[in-house]
């Protein structure tokens, strides 16, 4: 079957202006980048803005720094369907389409899930399962998306890469157990080299105070899932998973996590 590859267009055209404004905590992250912090670890809770915030600083850094860039997500067979062909929450308008309007663009190959843009970078949305096809390539950018659920082998095959060229990781994820992102953000949370974030609800606002995710909001989630999983201690480990970043919550009997701490301290009373 033959790749579905778009005209290529070098003809000048007007990019229309960024509408995207970082909020505090994800202009605390850039601030760190922008000093020179090459390394980024995010924690940040379901909602967060994660994946929009990582795709703005790959289009920083493509239109200062022209090279390659890839955005790697936990399995290639998902990243079309939830970045390729992604919708923005809040404009209900096509993610990519936001961060990279088509006046950007030179070449675009749908098959391949590639842009190549006029100013001769490009970025390339692929699954850390293809980690292994990727050795060779000079990248100076990766986005890790949902990292606590991409194959950990692909860090130590790119991060060789990125020393050489001076190029720069992110991984922006939640908790998924005592895994290996849980594991990287207790060894390097003290690390000069590295930025590590971890912010539950209760620690991003808006722009105009309010809460990125209220209570109320993980209220309704709650309430939802009790009616998908039928158990309550599944929806409530599963809202101390995604919006709290308690990485007990997803290992096996860590829905009675709560209980077993209390009878544990009430021994020990």
């Amino acid at each position: 079957m033959p790749k579905q590859r778009a005209k290529k267009d070098t003809t000048p055209a007007t990019v229309p202006p960024r509408t995207w404004r970082p909020r505090g905590y994800q202009q605390l992250a850039l601030d760190k980048f922008r000093g020179g912090v090459k390394r980024l670890m995010l924690n940040w809770h379901r909602r967060a803005g994660k994946d929009r915030f990582g795709l703005e600083l790959i289009r920083d850094e493509l239109e200062q720094r022209v090279g390659s860039y890839w955005h790697l997500y936990p399995l290639h067979v998902q990243a079309k369907r939830a970045i390729w062909n992604g919708v923005d929450p809040e404009s209900e308008q096509r993610l990519l389409d936001l961060v990279f309007p088509p006046a950007m663009r030179a070449d675009v190959d749908e098959r391949d899930m590639f842009i190549r843009f006029k100013n001769g970078s490009t970025y390339q949305l692929l699954g850390s399962d293809y980690y292994d096809r990727l050795v060779g390539s000079n990248v100076l950018g990766v986005l890790f998306s949902e990292w606590a659920l991409c194959e950990p082998k692909a860090w130590p095959y790119i991060m060789p890469i990125l020393l050489e060229n001076d190029g720069w990781a992110a991984f922006i994820t939640t908790y998924r157990g005592r895994n290996h992102a849980y594991q990287m953000a207790r060894r390097l949370a003290n690390n000069p080299d590295w930025y590590v974030d971890v912010r539950t609800i209760r620690d991003t606002t808006r722009h105009d105070g309010s809460p990125v995710v209220s209570e109320v909001d993980v209220q309704r989630e709650r309430e939802a899932l009790i009616a998908i999983h039928r158990s309550a201690a599944r929806a409530d480990a599963l809202i101390q998973e995604e919006f709290y970043c308690n990485p007990a919550a997803a290992l096996p009997g860590a829905i009675y996590g709560g209980a077993i701490a209390q009878m544990v301290n009430e021994a020990r009373a």
